[in-house]
């Protein structure tokens, strides 16, 4: 896949004729627009969208309203589960079972992107060149279960 600039018509009105008119739009104008300075490949101009999200709520009777689901339930949820299995299956040192689900939500639960967005942020396929975090947990601990190992837990905990 070859990279491509923007065109034009995707750029707000501001921005149209790409690079060269977003350095006119300044943070006071629009506190959506920014710009990341990389080490060694030099300054990206940046563009905080809006995206549409879905997000798995469960009805909480005792409070009434609808709340979030804890990932704990959430990946025990049947379509989730056949996910973070694929996961497992494609990434098997991606341990961290909670970066698992947490990427599939940042990623609208689109396995596609999931995968694309793994292969982005770690570097599963090197291990010698692994990414900080790959596998860690935050205390830089071993990583937490596996989906496995975490599916058999809760198989114990119902009995």
């Amino acid at each position: 896949q070859t990279w491509r600039p923007f065109p034009d018509s995707w750029m707000p009105k501001r921005m149209a004729g790409g690079r060269q008119n977003a350095a006119q739009v300044t943070e006071e104008s629009d506190p959506r627009v920014g710009e990341f300075v990389h080490p060694s490949r030099g300054v990206f101009p940046t563009y905080l969208f809006e995206n549409a999200r879905n997000t798995r709520l469960y009805f909480d009777e005792r409070a009434g309203q609808w709340a979030r689901m804890p990932l704990a339930w959430e990946r025990n949820v049947p379509e989730v589960k056949a996910a973070l299995s694929e996961l497992d299956t494609l990434f098997p040192a991606w341990g961290n079972v909670q970066e698992q689900l947490l990427s599939l939500r940042e990623c609208n639960y689109d396995l596609q992107d999931t995968i694309a967005f793994a292969e982005l942020n770690w570097d599963f396929k090197n291990p010698g060149k692994a990414k900080k975090g790959k596998g860690k947990d935050a205390a830089g601990d071993k990583a937490p279960l596996s989906a496995a190992a975490a599916e058999r837990i809760d198989q114990l905990e119902r009995q």
